[in-house]
């Protein structure tokens, strides 16, 4: 299995190679790991695209020895493209994986050719911040990781048959995840505070959201797509929290449909 040693760290990450140069790269949501992307990887793969999917730090087999925060997470991605040697990447991240996704292009935009947003935020109102958090890693302190990760996933997923395939999966990476770690990761991620910043983003971006998502409302989306001068929104229907889970195809078909348009529009420019 790959890994990448950064300090005392071991990032875990997966790689499919596909028949060009470009690369996407596949961020996880909380508490999750790289098998949330199985109806993505394959299919992305089959197109063209080299895929990475990494555990990010603390999650899946990837190791949190000296804390997590969202610059550790910006700096693991950026160590792991270097080791490599990719000098610029599609990102796509869901949930906590689009706040990542957001910070790396913030902080590297040189490396980012364009960027995918699903299901995320740049910023939760102060006035939700702490009621987010205990709904999650509160939740998950007083049940344990255990029961916690079928409470999440019953509120979480949608009765699709392909969140219902992938449901054990992603049961058993949150149950395994150490109960400090997930905590210190909500904090992290809940906390953000990019809104401001979302301007500086030059790169085109796709914003997508699930119709059904009621964790991150759409109304957030919608920002991030108003402060991103190259950004548009497509809502996938029927779609919950984790779209890219709960209606694949559909999610898929937008990735690669905007991909296509923005690689013509360069073969043109």
């Amino acid at each position: 299995m790959p890994y990448l040693r950064i300090e005392s760290e071991e990032i875990y990450y997966h790689l499919e190679s596909g028949e060009s140069d470009k690369t996407i790269v596949l961020l996880h949501s909380l508490g999750t790991d790289h098998r949330i992307w199985k109806y993505q990887v394959e299919a992305f793969s089959e197109k063209g695209y080299n895929v990475i999917v990494p555990d990010i730090r603390g999650h899946g087999k990837s190791s949190c020895h000296n804390g997590v925060s969202v610059d550790h997470w910006v700096t693991d991605l950026l160590h792991l493209l270097d080791h490599l040697k990719i000098e610029k990447s599609i990102l796509c991240g869901v949930s906590m994986g689009g706040v990542m996704a957001i910070a790396f292009t913030l902080k590297y935009p040189e490396r980012v050719q364009n960027l995918i947003l699903a299901d995320t935020f740049a910023k939760i109102s102060p006035s939700s911040v702490s009621e987010k958090i205990e709904l999650t890693a509160g939740v998950a302190k007083e049940q344990g990781m255990d029961q916690y990760a079928d409470t999440y996933l019953d509120s979480t997923l949608s009765n699709s048959p392909s969140a219902k395939a992938i449901r054990h999966s992603l049961r058993q990476a949150i149950s395994e995840m150490p109960l400090c770690i997930y905590e210190s990761s909500a904090e992290s991620c809940f906390r953000v505070n990019l809104e401001e910043q979302l301007s500086r983003i030059a790169v085109p971006s796709l914003v997508l959201i699930g119709e059904e998502d009621f964790k991150t409302p759409i109304r957030l989306s919608k920002l991030i797509v108003s402060k991103i001068p190259k950004a548009e929104l497509r809502i996938i229907p029927k779609g919950r929290h984790l779209s890219n889970v709960d209606e694949p195809d559909y999610f898929n078909r937008s990735v690669i449909e905007f991909l296509n348009i923005q690689e013509k529009a360069y073969e043109e420019a």
